[in-house]
């Protein structure tokens, strides 16, 4: 009789033992595709949160060497890795049809008191103020790269002056500014309200001077910012920098290093900010390392308490080994049947694993303890473990069988007798 008719007959009449076993690599198998289920959550909010929050470098020049103009910033982007950038640059502007909220210059003859400072960059949401959560857009939309002369605002700002998101409003270089530079232009710059923002932080102090008021400030696109810097032939493009956002943090040093490489770092400063996405996402990958670990150990434990249970089972049967050897029958041919027999109730219990977890996975997130959970292990992942269950199920067979086996024919058959 084959191996497999064997093993199968041995299964059916056994049903007890046979329950146990594939009760044992349900659980196994249950276990380690929880496991696999977490470690593939995190991983995929890892991800998620690269793409979120992202990581990015800063680079500022010193005044003394090259500038950073669009063309630098071009050769930058063109190494990859960046999704994208801002260059920032600072005017104080001048105006009167729209009135800073009052600080320690109001009521002097300072021109600063009708003053407010004017960030200009390509993405407004990218400025710092921004991504330290200080400000926070709360109506409109941020500044883009195709905006002309648009503006995002203070919530305080436009509610003293009655303006909302689609307003107007105007702005110049101040008087005393265009007697001593007389280069300048002295047309109105018009802006466009796209956004407006509140201040979460601590409101700045009523006895600063206006521009330095983060009531007061303005944020515009950069086309604007040269146009109101084109009348100044010393002008630096991006005096405060270009900030670059990386898409994937994990290659940031090996992006600031190609950076760096086509600069001249004796005239420029990096800056690398990751901090915000290391806290964000280092729990996550303890987590995640964590399941690795837990899945392996579950691997080993599995193999090692399948193959006592198996150990005790075989040598229960030796007296069926010893039959089989008088007849005949190969060492083997009768390991082939044990294997048998322990992949049947591996596949089995393999079998019956994927709705049980199914099952557990949605309930949970059911629940709404893990909305950030996958629904489901992978195709891949379930093949995986499920191929490692047999393999761990294999392994333990051969141990706890392998002892027996190596024992001479007549020493088996003497304990027969």
């Amino acid at each position: 009789m084959k191996p497999w008719k064997r093993a199968w007959l041995y299964v059916c009449r056994e049903r007890k033992r046979s329950i146990r076993l594939i009760l044992l690599c349900l659980v196994l198998t249950v276990f380690m595709l929880l496991c696999s289920w977490v470690q593939a959550s995190m991983a995929q909010n890892a991800e998620a949160l690269r793409k979120i929050i992202g990581a990015s470098f800063r680079i500022e020049d010193d005044a003394e060497g090259m500038r950073i103009n669009d063309s630098l910033i071009a050769q930058i982007e063109g190494l990859g890795n960046i999704r994208r950038s801002s260059g920032e640059n600072l005017q104080l502007l001048y105006s009167e049809s729209i009135r800073p909220i009052p600080g320690m210059l109001a009521g002097t003859e300072e021109e600063g008191q009708y003053m407010m400072s004017y960030y200009s960059g390509h993405y407004s949401e990218l400025e710092q103020h921004f991504r330290t959560g200080e400000l926070t857009l709360a109506e409109g939309r941020h500044v883009t790269p195709e905006d002309c002369f648009s503006a995002v605002v203070s919530r305080a700002l436009a509610e003293q002056n009655g303006l909302s998101v689609g307003d107007s409003f105007s702005a110049s270089f101040a008087p005393g500014t265009l007697a001593e530079r007389p280069q300048l232009s002295d047309e109105p710059f018009s802006f466009t309200i796209v956004g407006i923002f509140d201040i979460t932080g601590q409101q700045t102090q009523l006895n600063q001077a206006e521009p330095s008021m983060l009531q007061n400030t303005v944020f515009i696109d950069a086309a604007a910012g040269h146009a109101i810097d084109s009348g100044d032939p010393t002008h630096s493009r991006y005096r405060y920098g270009v900030i670059f956002m990386v898409d994937d943090p994990r290659d940031l040093e090996q992006t600031v290093s190609a950076a760096q490489s086509v600069l001249d770092m004796q005239h420029f400063k990096c800056v690398v900010d990751d901090t915000e996405y290391r806290q964000s996402v280092q729990p996550l990958e303890r987590i995640e390392t964590l399941m690795k670990l837990l899945t392996g150990a579950l691997a080993g434990i599995g193999t090692a308490v399948l193959a006592l249970v198996l150990l005790l089972w075989i040598r229960q049967r030796t007296t069926e080994i010893g039959i089989y050897l008088s007849i005949g029958l190969s060492k083997r041919n009768i390991l082939l049947q044990f294997l048998t027999e322990s992949m049947v109730s591996s596949v089995i219990g393999g079998i019956l694993a994927i709705p049980l977890t199914f099952a557990i996975t949605t309930a949970v997130r059911l629940t709404g303890a893990a909305e950030q959970m996958l629904a489901f292990p992978s195709a891949i992942s379930v093949c995986v473990i499920w191929i490692t269950v047999v393999a761990v199920t294999v392994l333990a067979t051969l141990l706890a069988a392998i002892r027996l086996l190596r024992l001479q024919p007549k020493t088996i058959l003497s304990v027969l007798s």
